[in-house]
């Protein structure tokens, strides 16, 4: 069933608890098996989680015709000694599912969904495929209130945002064919300190790319840590202006070799000739 595998993985259903009760009718092993899942969630909710699981019914082949249930059910690893105290080893048996195939794996047993094997294998595995067809009275399988919590949410409709429609209000008079001429980029070589713009990040990104350096190696080599070029690059800080010399005179030095001259350290907009 999809909606046992689905819990079983969203629940992480690590406790499997497998309840064999000694005598009775099936109606009467029914309420005993409830009655002993019962004890185990209100262990949990005494400890304030809530028992996330299901119940599952089944008869045997002709060798184990009596019913017996299974509870599957997730228990958080500071309170495994609920198991160890709700197992007794004969009538309850409590199986530590660790990994989440093998916890699919139990779901699948439990409700006995797998696919046929071949006649060979069908004779040999004990794990049958079609159980006793004896029907088993009411319902097969029956979910925690924190199972069908979470199958409710899933089955829920999700809300659509809408976003909000903002006014583009359009300037006055006649548009600027050239913007750029009032509002000019600002460049690397004129940053000063501070956050960085967009023009400035991009110049600075582009020249990190140029050198074929990380930014972990570019922080290595201005003295700072991957993390404040990130952030300077993203515009959540700010630089100082030691660093940012530090930064442009490792950045722009290659530049300014190729082109003959050489930048100061506290960039002074002042250049000499290279190897002077």
């Amino acid at each position: 069933m999809k909606d046992v595998h689905f819990i079983t993985y969203q629940g992480r259903l690590n406790f499997c608890f497998d309840i064999m009760p000694e005598s009775g009718a099936d109606q009467e092993r029914k309420r005993f098996i409830h009655t002993k899942a019962a004890r185990i969630k209100q262990a949990l909710k005494r400890w304030g989680i809530t028992p996330v699981g299901y119940i599952s019914f089944e008869k045997g082949g002709p060798s184990n015709a009596d019913l017996h249930g299974h509870f599957q059910v997730h228990i958080p690893p500071k309170h495994y000694g609920i198991a160890d105290r709700h197992a007794d080893g004969f009538v309850v048996k409590a199986t530590h599912l660790k990994t989440p195939s093998s916890r699919q794996d139990r779901a699948s047993y439990n409700t006995k969904q797998r696919k046929p094997g071949s006649p060979e294998f069908e004779r040999n595995c004990w794990h049958r495929y079609e159980t006793n067809p004896t029907p088993i009275p009411g319902k097969k399988i029956s979910f925690t209130p924190g199972a069908l919590a979470l199958l409710e949410s899933r089955d829920r409709a999700r809300e659509i945002r809408q976003r909000e429609t903002v006014a583009q209000i359009m300037q006055t008079g006649q548009i600027e064919m050239f913007p750029e001429i009032n509002d000019p980029p600002s460049r690397l070589r004129e940053y000063r300190a501070g956050i960085l713009s967009p023009s400035v990040a991009l110049e600075l990104d582009f020249h990190r790319k140029r050198h074929g350096w990380t930014q972990k190696e570019l922080g290595h080599r201005a003295g700072l840590s991957q993390a404040q070029i990130a952030n300077a690059l993203s515009g959540r800080f700010g630089l100082s202006a030691e660093a940012t010399a530090r930064l442009k005179a490792v950045l722009l030095e290659g530049m300014a070799q190729q082109s003959g001259w050489e930048l100061i350290a506290h960039d002074t907009h002042k250049p000499i000739p290279y190897g002077v």
